[in-house]
């Protein structure tokens, strides 16, 4: 596959992803990280060009009540499978790192049984998360 012909991976809103939260403070047990399943509400594209945007997401790790977060984020790296982006409302600085989200990661992190075969994981997050 040449370059040009890549696809990038792009969030969709009422879309559920896999988010790890990085930055030191979260180093209290060494990691350096924080994993959240989110679900994308919107995005909002800056134009500036600087590979901003404005990502309101629903945090599924955090208390009711303080879940709907809003980020102004600046993409570092955007591959087939991922995006790396730089928090610009946070210091020190906050890195997430986004992706697709499967029942392999919920249990691996969150101990989420895996479900039948037929069971719907965007469903299935919406009702649980």
């Amino acid at each position: 596959m040449t370059k040009s012909s890549k696809t990038r991976f792009t969030l969709r809103p009422g879309e559920w992803y896999a988010v790890e939260f990085i930055g030191d403070e979260f180093g209290i047990d060494g990691e350096l990280r924080s994993r959240s399943a989110i679900r994308v509400e919107e995005i909002t594209l800056s134009h500036t060009g600087q590979r901003q945007f404005e990502l309101s997401f629903y945090h599924a790790n955090y208390p009711a009540g303080v879940q709907g977060k809003i980020y102004t984020l600046q993409t570092l790296e955007r591959g087939e499978h991922y995006i790396l982006a730089r928090s610009a409302d946070h210091t020190p600085a906050r890195l997430m790192f986004i992706y697709d989200i499967t029942w392999e990661w919920l249990r691996t992190h969150f101990g989420v049984p895996q479900p039948s075969d037929s069971e719907d994981m965007r469903r299935w997050l919406n009702h649980n998360f």
